[in-house]
């Protein structure tokens, strides 16, 4: 076993997008939940909600930002996979800012509804294979020897 080894140089392509990648994905999870959070409010309004016309905006600025700082990533091999859920989520989180837009001006029973809702479950599916950086991926601790130690022993009753 190597103890306090080095994990690479400044500029190992992989940790340089981690560093950079994952404030980036932490600010696309804010907007996607201010979205989420606009179209609850028009859905629930059902119609025209005036003081979401500024906040929308900003949300649809801050994607396009975020978009752009995305695409100027180098991305390295091992966060191709992960990069493609990321753009996916921003291309996803972009229809659902337009679809809160059209749904200010639409009917209850339109069918726009129901094309914002998926979207956002699009952006969110996308948005969380992105949050799985390279290197970071979780463990499924109910797989774990120590999840077969902490069962309780079966009782027989005679």
């Amino acid at each position: 076993a190597v103890i306090g080894q080095e994990i690479g140089g400044v500029d190992d392509p992989t940790l340089h997008y981690i560093v950079f990648a994952k404030p980036l994905l932490t600010r696309l999870q804010q907007i996607l939940t201010q979205t989420a959070g606009f179209a609850l409010l028009v859905m629930n309004k059902g119609g025209r909600v005036p003081m979401l016309d500024v906040p929308l905006a900003l949300a649809a600025e801050q994607l396009a930002l975020g978009s752009e700082e995305l695409d100027a990533l180098p991305v390295p091999e091992p966060a191709r996979h992960q990069y493609h859920h990321a753009i996916q989520a921003v291309a996803a989180m972009r229809q659902a800012i337009d679809l809160v837009a059209i749904c200010m001006r639409c009917g209850r029973d339109d069918p726009t509804r129901a094309a914002l809702t998926h979207r956002l479950r699009v952006a969110t599916d996308h948005l969380r294979a992105a949050s799985q950086l390279p290197g970071f991926g979780m463990v499924d601790l109910k797989q774990a020897c120590c999840a077969c130690h902490a069962t309780p022993p079966h009782t027989v009753n005679l």
